[in-house]
Parts: C-alpha cells; structure tokens; sequence
C-alpha cells in the first residue's frame, strides 16, 4: 500500500523545487479541492477511485496551486459548474460539443483536446484565444456574462425565445410519450432543443401565411400543439413517441404543412 501510495505522488515530487513543506502544504489543498469538485455533484465526474486520469488531474491542480489560491479555484469551479448547469447552455456534457465534466480537463485543455478531438482540435477553434484551461476561463468575476455574451453565443447558448419552445415541446412530450420525466436522458433534451429551433424556424416561415385565430408565433404553444396533434394522428407510423420523433427533417418539410392546410388554418 505504501509503494501505491509512493508511486501516486511520484509525479507531484518532481512539479516543485521548494521546500518538501510547501510541496506537503499543496498536495493537502489538492486534495481539499478534489473533495470539494465530487461534492458538486453531476453533471462533475465524480473521482473516488484511483486512476491514471484522476493522478493527471491532481498534477494539474498541484501546478495551478502555484498560481492560484485554493478559494480562487473553488470560485471558478463554481462558475463552471453554473455554465454547465444552466438551462440557457446548449452543448452539454457529452455533447458534440465543447464541454468536459472532469477533474483533470478543467485544469488543462490539453488533455480534453487530445481525448476527444485528435483531429479537428474543434474546441481550441471556437475558444477565446490565450486561455489554457476551463479553470483560467472562469476564473473571470464576470465568467458567467461573458460567456452568454461574447463569441460563444453562436455555439453553445440558447436564446430567450429557444428557452420557451423548448420547455413547450418538452412537456407536450412528456405528456404524449407518457414516460417518467426522470427517465430521460441527456440524448432527449438535445432533441427537444433541436426540435425549439427547427419549430422557430417554421414558425418564421408560416406565421405571415397562417391565421392569427389559429396559429400565432407570440403565442408558441399554440405551434406546439398543432405540431404534437399532426404528430400523433400519424402514430401509426410508430410504435412509441421517440424524442427522435420531434426532428425528422421531413415531418416540417411535408407533413405538418399538409397537415395545417388540410385543417384550413392558411388565410
């Protein structure tokens, strides 16, 4: 146990040429924060197993120690942790996307960029240029605005408006499908969110066709409704209501406007 231990924090020896205290003093704040990011919670990788992955993380986190204090780290945990939590962010975990939920990603770039885009480097391509590391990026008081306001709008945030259809389509669904709300996975709320754009769009094509008595874009529900009731009269077609379902391309092309010109709603 004693030579697992040794060969653990065999790396973290060599990260300092001060004094073996200072070295102790870091390793014992690393530890502090690798507690505090598992007590976070999803959607944060919890690491409660020794790993090669997890000793790469505490390197980091050990290096990042020489710049920042412990308190400064937790604060930009936590406003990573508010992205990746809220409702407005578009890709999530797991996502196509950009986002990573683990300890030794947060700390280094580097590391999520080599793992999962060996080819395309995508993520440093859509990143605000001079930031090494999600733990930098947050680091900002102003994180959190920033990141709703400036360069990454276009690929991760969702508007207002896409919020709305969104919970609408998402609750017609749940009330269709007639599936446990817990039992929906991160695969259905991209579809839902693909599905608030799609319908938008449809919306901005139609509305000026269709009448206001019927269908209105100030009110989406009323969109909503009438794409779940086309929808469901061609429940033949299937056997359950799929979230894959809410983004067949041709559903919008052709059956739902056939359908609201079959129920006269066109003036």
């Amino acid at each position: 146990m004693k030579k697992q231990k040794t060969r653990k924090w065999k790396r973290l020896n060599s990260l300092s040429k001060t004094s073996k205290d200072s070295e102790k003093k870091r390793k014992e704040k690393t530890k502090i924060l690798l507690e505090y990011w598992n007590m976070k919670g999803k959607p944060f990788n919890r690491h409660l197993k020794d790993s090669k992955y997890l000793r790469e993380g505490m390197i980091h986190c050990c290096c990042a120690l020489k710049k920042y204090t412990v308190h400064q780290i937790m604060e930009s945990m936590d406003n990573y942790y508010e992205i990746l939590t809220s409702e407005k962010t578009f890709a999530k975990v797991g996502q196509r996307g950009c986002f990573t939920s683990g300890f030794s990603d947060f700390f280094s770039f580097l590391t999520f960029t080599k793992n999962r885009f060996p080819k395309s480097g995508s993520l440093m391509k859509i990143l605000p240029k001079g930031f090494k590391s999600w733990l930098e990026l947050c680091m900002d008081e102003n994180a959190i605005e920033n990141f709703y306001t400036k360069g990454w709008k276009k690929f991760h945030v969702l508007t207002d408006e896409e919020v709305m259809v969104k919970n609408l389509v998402r609750k017609r669904f749940i009330k269709e499908s007639q599936i446990d709300e817990k039992r929906l996975i991160e695969k259905d709320e991209q579809n839902f969110i693909v599905c608030a754009r799609t319908l938008i769009k449809f919306m901005d094509k139609y509305d000026k066709k269709v009448s206001d008595y019927f269908l209105c874009k100030s009110r989406p529900s009323t969109y909503v409704n009438v794409m779940f009731d086309c929808m469901m009269e061609k429940q033949n077609d299937f056997e359950k209501l799929e979230s894959w379902h809410l983004i067949v391309n041709n559903f919008f092309k052709f059956d739902l406007p056939s359908y609201i010109k079959g129920k006269n709603y066109y003036e």
